[in-house]
């Protein structure tokens, strides 16, 4: 019921921002609801008991959540939220101003370099 990738196989990796495909069947309520890691992320409408539709991840620490579907508690397998750290630029001469930013970090957490990051996306 979760994520398919492009390829047709599931999904059990994602980042904060990810866009999602999710299908479901076997539904007979037809107003859904659906929420990631307890955020609601989407309302859906299932047609003859299907629905099809898109999902953004949330901005969510990283960790282990499912997919759930409030109404019917119907929830997927357990899906992983990793950290995830984008730099400005990818060159830089020396003494150059990088803007660092990331997502799923724990919230106490403050990497104060390289290796700090590495060690925290572990």
């Amino acid at each position: 019921f979760f994520g398919l990738a492009d390829d047709g196989s599931l999904v059990d990796e994602v980042y904060v921002g990810d866009s999602i495909l999710v299908v479901g069947v076997g539904f007979d309520t037809e107003d859904l609801t659906l929420e990631f890691g307890g955020e609601e992320v989407k309302s859906v409408t299932a047609s003859y008991g299907y629905f099809r539709t898109m999902i953004t991840i949330p901005e969510l620490q990283r960790g282990t959540y499912y997919l759930e579907e409030t109404e019917t508690g119907a929830r997927s397998l357990d899906v992983d939220l990793k950290s995830k750290v984008t730099l400005s630029t990818n060159k830089a001469a020396a003494g150059t101003e990088v803007t660092v930013k990331g997502t799923g970090w724990v919230e106490e957490q403050n990497p104060k370099s390289k290796a700090d990051m590495g060690k925290a996306a572990n």
